[in-house]
């Protein structure tokens, strides 16, 4: 498989202003550890705070190959922080391993020249198997017929649950569920101030699978797939029945960013996110509750076996650049192995397989084993159980950025009241064929 990336226009604009900047910078020293003595170094960026996992990643990586030094800067995963990593990979900043954390952000990356071949290198390793490009369920974007970097976590799509809300109604936490079930369940929760469900089930990309936006081998837009109009009138009924949150509200409040707080603050039944919501839930300091959360899988429209709308992420790849490949190459397989050691407490989940006992640390590490905070075993079910969650990986990437602005943009105005659904399909593919054009 390979992707439709247009080398002209990766990285346009931005990077261009930004090695312009650069230029200036050309006599500063390096980064600390850049050029250590009597010994090797790396120099990592990545978008995580570095006392949420990487410091501690970084120096047990030391601990195990020593004399090996370790530097890692964090940059801000926002568009200003995406152009100042870009930039860095394109100027003189030495950098051996950089993490991209979206998929059509790494491509553009690879695509540009800026990260590795690691095709031979992952694919002699058995034990990565479920990596290689020949897997029967890809897990690892393919770029050209070639492989960059190794997913280090999953972001498994589920429904955080307020337990004594159901409990108080008599309905147990789902282990499955469809999504007429999911709408019915928020009704009939709906009561005083508590509202169902924050947003409905978005059905669309986990029933089209990989390139959900694209028809025609990438050439077209895909928004004329109803599954993409039958999400919207999804929301809308949920909406106008009061059993979502209004959209004014959301924009309003920005909760589209910070929607944790009306449900840790008992206004929500249910909540559909990702892990990184169990941060949120151990901070009593900052979000006082005292319910019980529970977790319940992903609803699925009836009959439909497809993947979850979650994803693969934390992208590592070993810069083209770098000073020392071998060495980055083996930092990279470390930080996939030891993420479930690491990175948890923060709300990442390990995308390596994971034994009994590690599946058991890296739950520990994201509930503190809390069971007034969590419903323990819900979590693991959904988290670590078995099968794990399939998601769909993508071989297209041109234009992806703006193919899901138009979406959400025009999803948005129907949700708002200025544009009526039945227009959705038409403009939507008019403005998505003229992107894809304009980036072909």
């Amino acid at each position: 498989m390979t992707t439709n990336i247009s080398r002209r226009g990766i990285l346009a604009g931005s990077l261009a202003a930004g090695v312009a900047a650069l230029a200036g910078c050309a006599g500063s020293p390096a980064s600390p550890g850049g050029g250590a003595s009597g010994g090797e170094s790396l120099q990592v960026w990545g978008g995580v705070p570095g006392e949420n996992g990487p410091d501690a990643l970084c120096k047990a990586f030391a601990d195990a190959n020593p004399g090996v030094t370790v530097t890692y800067t964090r940059y801000v995963n926002d568009d200003q922080g995406n152009v100042k990593l870009d930039t860095s990979l394109q100027g003189g900043v030495p950098i051996d391993v950089f993490f991209s954390y979206g998929p059509d952000v790494f491509a553009r990356r690879a695509g540009a020249g800026l990260a590795l071949d690691l095709t031979e290198k992952i694919e002699s390793d058995q034990t990565l198997a479920e990596f290689h490009r020949s897997a029967s369920v890809l897990k690892n974007p393919v770029i050209d017929d070639k492989l960059y970097t190794l997913p280090c976590t999953e972001s498994t799509n589920f429904v955080f649950v307020n337990k004594a809300i159901f409990d108080a109604a008599g309905i147990g936490v789902p282990t499955a569920w469809t999504t007429d079930e999911f709408t019915g369940i928020a009704a009939e929760l709906t009561k005083g101030k508590v509202i169902g469900a924050f947003d409905s089930p978005m059905t669309s990309r986990g029933t089209l699978g990989s390139n959900w936006l694209y028809a025609d081998d990438g050439r077209k837009s895909n928004f004329t797939n109803p599954a993409f109009s039958a999400d919207i009138a999804r929301r809308l009924q949920m909406q106008q029945a009061g059993t979502i949150m209004p959209r004014q509200r959301v924009l309003a409040e920005k909760l589209t960013t910070f929607q944790q707080k009306p449900f840790l603050a008992g206004e929500l039944a249910m909540l559909g996110s990702s892990a990184y919501v169990m941060r949120y839930i151990k901070d009593l300091k900052e979000y006082p509750h005292e319910f019980v959360t529970a977790a319940a899988p992903e609803p699925k429209p009836a009959g439909d076996a497809s993947f979850n709308t979650g994803g693969l992420g934390d992208f590592p790849a070993v810069s083209s650049k770098s000073a020392n490949p071998d060495l980055a190459w083996k930092f990279v397989h470390f930080w996939f192995t030891n993420a479930a050691t690491h990175l948890a407490a923060g709300g990442r989940v390990p995308s390596a397989k994971l034994s009994a006992a590690d599946a058991t640390t890296a739950l520990a590490a994201m509930t503190d084993n809390n069971s007034e905070l969590f419903d323990l075993e819900s979590f693991k079910t959904v988290l670590f159980g078995q099968p794990r969650p399939r998601f769909s990986v993508d071989t297209i990437f041109t234009a992806q950025t703006e193919l899901i602005t138009i979406k959400n943009k025009l999803e948005e105005e129907v949700l708002l009241g200025a544009r009526d659904l039945s227009t959705f399909a038409a403009e939507a593919t008019k403005q998505g064929d003229a992107a894809l054009a304009t980036a072909s």
